[in-house]
């Protein structure tokens, strides 16, 4: 059977790693400046991390995935970095982990090209603002929870646990047994659903819905519909597959084949990297509505790699520093 979604595993690999993109930045504060801190981390991290994925197939070089992750590209890094962490380690609203931030950098290279987690790059910061107390992202609050939206202040908030049917999302989490899901995607907001069981149906493209370690999967006609089941063990480089494979750069085609990369055919062949789009020309190639900064946009243009359109011109995210 297979996944209902569509995900491929990268993609997997990369929301599990990161678990968010949202760019927000703090605001400064009056307390002494500490030493220490995550430094040029961000920069290293983006290094590292371009060149596993070269290695693994997902890019044709180093330098240009870093070309692209320069400018606002697609390879993220840890999501606490997306926000002012030196500004908020030297005010003492969060601690910095130095010997984890190290263990980040050197997993990158004995990592498996594999769509496993990333648990060394997780944790590298941990908050010291208590509920109540100002803040400006989540990583500064003991409970990771910041009301704080933009570059407008904000205040820690506790966990608050949801019964089944009750609003859900941050800052609000379900009751053990059940799943913050949106029933409606853009209609009526997420609300807490009780976990299904495997064999049970499901509906594709909603959030996580089934049981833990079960997905919303399809089954072809005259199948029983989409229901919560175990996804086929991931097929190996070469091997025959029914609907993902072991390595991230390897996509199901039947048999696990390796993506196409810049300048290489696609269409009738395996398709092109997740970081590329096959043209026109059936050849794989930067996407061209992936705008870099300084490149030409309309208001709220979501092709410019930041994010941000500002004046007609895609820029990096706005500061309130």
């Amino acid at each position: 059977m297979l996944p209902a979604d569509g995900r491929d595993d990268v993609r997997r690999v990369e929301r599990i790693r990161l678990a968010a993109l949202l760019v927000l930045v703090a605001c400064s504060s009056s307390a002494p400046p500490r030493a220490g801190g995550p430094g040029d981390f961000m920069v290293r991290e983006r290094a590292a991390n371009c060149d596993y994925l070269t290695r693994c197939g997902l890019f044709r070089n180093a330098q240009t995935c870093l070309e692209g992750s320069e400018n606002g590209g697609p390879v993220p890094a840890p999501v606490e970095l997306f926000f002012d962490v030196q500004a908020a380690f030297e005010a003492g609203k969060l601690d910095w982990d130095d010997a984890r931030a190290t263990a980040c950098i050197d997993s990158f290279a004995a990592h498996a090209c594999e769509a496993t987690g990333w648990p060394a790059c997780e944790g590298l910061t941990s908050g010291n603002v208590d509920a109540g107390g100002a803040c400006a992202f989540g990583a500064e609050c003991r409970s990771s929870i910041c009301t704080a939206r933009a570059c407008g202040p904000g205040a820690c908030a506790a966990v608050t646990i949801v019964p089944i049917d009750g609003d859900c999302g941050p800052g609000r989490d379900c009751v053990a047994g059940a799943s913050c899901v949106e029933p409606a995607p853009g209609h009526g907001g997420f609300r807490c659903w009780v976990d299904i069981p495997a064999g049970d149906p499901c509906e594709p493209g909603i959030g996580p819905q089934c049981a833990d370690g079960l997905v919303c999967l399809s089954a072809p006609p005259p199948g029983p519909g989409d229901v919560c089941g175990l996804l086929d063990p991931p097929a190996a480089h070469g091997a025959a597959c029914t609907s993902h494979c072991q390595e991230i750069g390897d996509v199901c085609t039947g048999t696990c084949t390796a993506y196409a990369l810049e300048g290489e055919a696609c269409g009738t062949g395996a398709p092109c990297s997740p970081y590329l789009v096959c043209t026109a020309a059936q050849i794989c190639a930067p996407s061209p509505s992936s705008h870099s900064l300084g490149a030409a946009c309309v208001a709220d243009d979501p092709s410019c790699l930041s994010g941000f359109c500002t004046d007609g011109t895609c820029t990096e995210a706005p500061s309130c520093i």
